[in-house]
């Protein structure tokens, strides 16, 4: 009897484990809106010469979704406001010190093709860039209630 209580426990911890796993296809809700769908997080120090001091934080968005799907390849959404929560305090109080406010915004230029991209594109400008993104950050700090805005336009 108590070897079949072991069994049953051990099988329990094992088959429970993916039970606290991570979903890149989290809620029914975000199947409809994958461009709100953020996957994954990462957070780690520049490994770049002398720039050891500031940190590279880094998110993905609309899981399973292949880079190659070109020609019409994935891009944020303009209605979505993706936002970074950093708690910079040691004893981890759960409440965010910092708010990184990322809003996107898309240009559609003038295009020949049904393509996003066309040709080869050698800058950032290329006139072959059909559907062109970009950002603007806020950042805030929430003891100050200070703000920090940057354009990328």
């Amino acid at each position: 009897m108590r070897s079949q209580i072991n069994r049953l426990g051990i099988a329990l911890v094992l088959l429970g484990g993916g039970a606290f796993a991570a979903s890149h296809r989290n809620g029914p809700l975000l199947l409809e809106d994958q461009t709100a769908n953020l996957n994954d997080f990462y957070i780690f120090r520049s490994y770049e010469s002398g720039r050891s001091d500031r940190i590279v934080m880094s998110m993905s968005a609309q899981g399973f979704q292949n880079p190659d799907n070109g020609p019409s390849y994935y891009k944020f959404s303009d209605s979505v406001l993706y936002r970074f929560n950093i708690n910079n305090q040691r004893g981890l109080d759960g409440r965010p010190d910092m708010q990184i406010d990322f809003v996107f915004h898309t240009q559609l230029r003038p295009n020949p093709t049904f393509v996003s991209y066309f040709g080869t594109i050698k800058s950032i400008d290329d006139p072959g860039i059909f559907l062109y993104q970009t950002y603007t950050i806020v950042i805030r700090n929430l003891a100050t209630g200070q703000g920090t805005y940057i354009s990328t336009d």
